[in-house]
């Protein structure tokens, strides 16, 4: 009871459990950060969301002709959305897993010519969307590499863009800094989701389905040479990321990856 009672001040329930709509298009603006170069081909934007002390992030990357993928879009103004268009033409939207599509219908919209890939259990309800499993068949292998994270209920697809070494992720891993206190920074922490990179503990409890094929997804990834990695939920990782990565998740799995 206590844990619900702080869920509108903590974020992760509501993150996690909220029905999130993925053609949300009556939306308000959440206060969001001007476009951040991370490197050369990919940018960021930090947004707030709703009563969530997590927070989000969308992150652009560009292919070798200059074509754009929005990943985990968030809804901007018309004259920040013009910015987004200087950089590229936007060609793919890619609403990462089933828990944060609320704003992709929305870019869409605002960039008709780009498809839209939708997790398979949200792309059945539409008729203007791809599955987001189908990714791969779509972009240039040379760019990107995407991994469909089996064994997991949210359907999470994570991203590797090769030319700046970067690895996009959502849900799949935190890295929230040590801002909390008193009662809130004890369920952070209980959640494994305070002060360090990692997956959470609800991740394991409730979203991963089949040990196994989570597993192999996880080992794919990890055969990676990536130089940072990107989350949703907490600060862009630059130190250490493949270390971080693979230390983090055999921890608390308990598996050799």
């Amino acid at each position: 009871m206590l844990l619900l009672t702080l869920r509108g001040e903590i974020g992760f329930l509501t993150v996690y459990f909220s029905a999130h709509k993925f053609m949300e298009n009556d939306t308000l603006f959440f206060k969001y950060s001007p476009l951040i170069k991370l490197a050369e081909g990919v940018w960021t934007v930090e947004g707030e969301w709703k009563k969530s002390s997590l927070g989000r992030r969308m992150t652009i990357l560009a292919a070798s002709d200059g074509r754009l993928l929005i990943h985990n879009a968030i809804k901007m103004r018309d004259e920040d959305l013009a910015k987004i268009a200087e950089l590229g033409a936007v060609t793919w939207i890619l609403a990462p897993n089933i828990y944060h599509s609320s704003d992709a219908g929305w870019m869409k919209d605002k960039f008709p010519s780009a498809t839209l890939f939708l997790p398979p259990k949200l792309q059945k309800k539409t008729e203007n969307a791809v599955s987001s499993w189908e990714l791969s068949q779509h972009i240039n292998y040379e760019d990107f590499r995407v991994f469909n994270i089996q064994g997991m209920k949210i359907e999470e697809v994570v991203i590797y863009h090769r030319k700046s070494k970067t690895l996009v992720l959502c849900d799949l891993a935190f890295n929230m800094p040590d801002i909390y206190t008193g009662i809130k920074k004890y369920f952070m922490r209980l959640n494994n989701i305070n002060g360090n990179f990692g997956p959470t503990k609800l991740l394991k409890l409730f979203f991963v389905k089949n040990k196994q094929e989570f597993y192999y997804s996880l080992r794919r990834v990890a055969q990676l040479d990536f130089a940072r990695i990107i989350v949703n939920h907490g600060e862009v990782l630059e130190d250490h990321a493949m270390d971080e990565f693979k230390e983090s998740f055999e921890k608390l799995f308990q598996f050799k990856l």
